[in-house]
């Protein structure tokens, strides 16, 4: 039965292990390597890779192969531990094996290039000068004009390609080795002069030209530039992707020909612009900008919103900002109620698949004053540009939006938001009975602890072939949902409340399809709706664990390592039934014992803390952790 229980422990816990007792301590990933001085057929190679055993023998013996130009043929054979030597210009493919004293193996192989890694040397001269004349009011400079000299350590003079472009001119090695400019680009401009070898390395050096005019008809004859720049972001600064942004830029007030260019643009990049170039003087022109956001309506919505939803409501404790009374107002009433509380309750509890009132993000122009709350109702979603009589360039527009994702006031929206500290995971349990086929039961789910909460969630899923959820009880109707196969339920209260060790926090009936144990039907699901709950102060969320077979707990349930990677302090916590003494080890990269210790644990939750000064240099780590006749072991990071 400890063995049983063990697995369902680790199954609900994220506790890293390993399957084998041999492994790499070492990244086995391709490498580079450059050219010798004065080569350019060869590069010197030097490569160990590391490995680790947990057999009392810690001897590993290593060997390698090498199959150079990795066409699929053995070329070295070799039993060191070692690369080292001079290869030849190519890519190449290594295979590593090591081998313990216990009778394990593992492998790993990877490709390393020798190439030419030094760029062409190239010297300039500093800035041309040329004056624009008749007919044509142009002046043309050539990349070479530039160019006192230039040499490479592979590639002959005569065959380096060179290129010319204007500073700021998008970005990679020039389409061409001229340039051309006109009678409006008098003054002084600025280029770039490139070079580029035949194994793609390149060197530039920053130039200028200084155009002059001396005829009067090849003056500039002006017209308008126009330039909008701007980002998208959370509202906590965070940058936004895959967004969708819509542009209309029209004429008005009789321009001819008329003007009317529409833009539809998916972006994966949170920033960007828009450029409008030889627009005539006189003309009047409007610009329209809006952008939206598609996502899962549920990401980052959870009870916790509800608790600041009330929490506002009652006066106990106001929002930060409008950015949040926007995301609180899901039924787009213009206002806080509890018909909010009640519409984020029936998402949360998989009523609604979408908010029947409003999107699932709103992308809106920033406020100039976000701590008036009040100042949410008054939220625009477009900029509207107008240039009438246009006389001049318009070259440093800003166009930055905010993203509000509805319902979701905390910002614990997925991939914007840290996970849920495991550290301060709350732990259910529930009897582990035998279910009998044909028949209802009740299982009750308990908290394993006393602690403080102001609201929980949790997606308890039941295998469909093995039983199904018919009830539940000890809840309000409206903080849960129930299907034969999943139980979604929540709880919150705006002030917190103290719970017990063994209170029940609601009793499940489950009718079983055939005779097996409880902990054969239940998971707890932390996909579309995480399991999580939350403590005072809304700082913390913590991950909800659950363990079947509560009255025979004769081992340990370990909640996990953190902070990792870690500075100064790192803490291993874990839950005994009884208690009795730990020992906490760690090993470097290379195997060795780096520390040891033994810890007398309570009965209860136990935190085992350990300073990062105690431990030598080094940034990875492997702990082995013994209590309660069980074994954890892990990695660890050093930050």
């Amino acid at each position: 039965m400890i063995r049983f229980l063990t697995c369902i422990l680790l199954a609900c816990t994220p506790v890293l292990s390993f399957a084998q007792t041999l492994f790499w301590t070492t990244d086995c990933t391709d490498k580079s390597f450059c050219y010798n001085n004065g080569s350019c057929g060869q590069g010197a190679v030097f490569m160990v890779e590391k490995a680790f055993t947990y057999c009392g023998n810690g001897n590993i013996n290593y060997s390698y192969r090498i199959d150079l130009d990795n066409n699929g043929s053995i070329d070295v054979n070799s039993s060191l531990d070692t690369v080292s030597g001079n290869f030849p210009t190519g890519t190449h493919k290594v295979l590593w094996r090591a081998t313990d004293y216990c009778g394990n193996a593992v492998n790993c192989s990877y490709l390393f290039t020798i190439k030419d890694c030094t760029p062409p040397n190239l010297l300039c001269i500093n800035g041309l000068t040329q004056t624009i004349e008749r007919p044509l009011c142009d002046a043309h400079f050539l990349a070479n004009q530039f160019i006192l000299s230039m040499s490479d350590n592979c590639t002959p003079t005569n065959q380096l390609e060179i290129g010319l472009k204007r500073s700021g001119d998008g970005t990679g090695f020039p389409v061409s080795d001229s340039l051309v400019f006109y009678n409006c680009d008098a003054g002084f401009n600025q280029v770039e002069v490139w070079v580029r070898d035949k194994n793609g390395l390149i060197n530039k050096c920053s130039n200028y030209v200084l155009v002059q005019l001396a005829d009067p008809e090849c003056e500039c004859n002006p017209d308008a530039d126009i330039k909008i720049n701007g980002c998208i972001t959370t509202v906590d600064n965070q940058i936004v992707t895959n967004h969708k942004r819509r542009l209309r830029f029209y004429s008005t007030a009789g321009v001819q020909p008329p003007v009317d260019i529409p833009d539809i643009d998916v972006s994966s990049d949170s920033c960007y612009s828009y450029s409008f170039g030889t627009i005539p003087f006189g003309g009047s022109y409007q610009i329209e900008l809006a952008a939206e956001k598609t996502g899962p309506p549920l990401n980052g919505v959870t009870t916790y919103d509800l608790v600041l939803m009330s929490r506002h409501i009652l006066g106990i404790e106001a929002l930060d900002d409008a950015y949040q009374m926007e995301a609180a107002d899901v039924n787009n009433s213009n206002s806080l109620t509890t018909l909010d509380i009640v519409e984020t309750r029936k998402l949360i509890l998989g009523l609604y698949d979408t908010f029947p009132g409003v999107p699932s993000w709103r992308v809106v122009r920033p406020l100039p004053n976000p701590a008036n709350l009040a100042s949410y109702t008054a939220i625009k979603d477009t900029y509207l540009f107008v240039f009438n009589n246009i006389q001049k360039d318009y070259k440093n527009l800003k166009g930055s939006f905010v993203a509000i994702k509805y319902g979701d006031l905390n910002h614990s929206v997925s991939g914007f938001a840290a996970p849920p500290d495991d550290r301060s995971a709350v732990l259910l349990t529930a009897e582990d009975v035998l279910l009998a086929a044909g028949e209802e039961t009740d299982i009750s789910f308990r908290l394993s602890e006393d602690t403080e909460l102001t609201g929980w969630q949790m997606e308890l899923l039941c295998n469909p072939a093995l039983a199904e959820i018919v009830d539940v009880t000890g809840m309000p109707a409206e903080d849960y949902h129930v299907r034969p196969a999943m139980l979604r339920a929540l709880w919150f209260d705006a002030d917190s409340r103290n719970f017990r060790r063994g209170d029940v926090l609601f009793t499940a009936r489950v009718k079983a399809r055939r005779d097996i144990p409880a902990s054969a039907v239940f998971s707890l699901g932390h996909s579309d709706m995480p399991s999580e709950a939350y403590r005072p102060g809304g700082a913390e969320r913590s991950s909800m664990t659950l363990q079947f077979g509560n009255s025979n707990i004769g081992s340990a349930v370990f909640l996990g390592v953190s902070p990792n990677p870690f500075a100064s302090l790192v803490d291993f916590e874990l839950m005994v039934k009884d208690g009795g003494d730990a020992s906490l080890d760690l090993f470097d990269s290379e195997g060795k014992l780096v520390h040891s210790s033994v810890h007398t644990l309570t009965a209860g939750k136990q935190r085992i803390t350990l300073r990062g000064d105690m431990l030598p240099s080094g940034r990875f780590f492997f702990f082995r952790l013994r209590a309660a006749e069980q074994v954890f072991t892990g990695k660890l990071t050093r930050g």
